[in-house]
């Protein structure tokens, strides 16, 4: 099954506020640029793949993703 074409308006939104970080920080802690995240939260671009199921993954577990990523 791809992710490719799916919509979730605002996951990236909701995955970063529940870290607590400013939009830099949490596109360090995912490895991604600074404007994948704006475009990302105002709904431009849709994460897809690796990086909609990490979205997921953050919102869902903030704090074990907050610590694994940053190790």
């Amino acid at each position: 099954m791809t992710r490719t074409g799916l919509r979730e308006p605002n996951l990236a939104q909701r995955a970063r506020a529940k870290t607590q970080l400013t939009q830099r920080a949490f596109a360090d802690l995912i490895s991604v640029s600074f404007v994948t995240i704006a475009r990302w939260e105002t709904d431009k671009v849709c994460p897809t793949g690796a990086a909609f199921s990490l979205l997921k993954l953050v919102e869902a577990h903030p704090k074990n993703a907050l610590r694994v990523l940053k190790d």
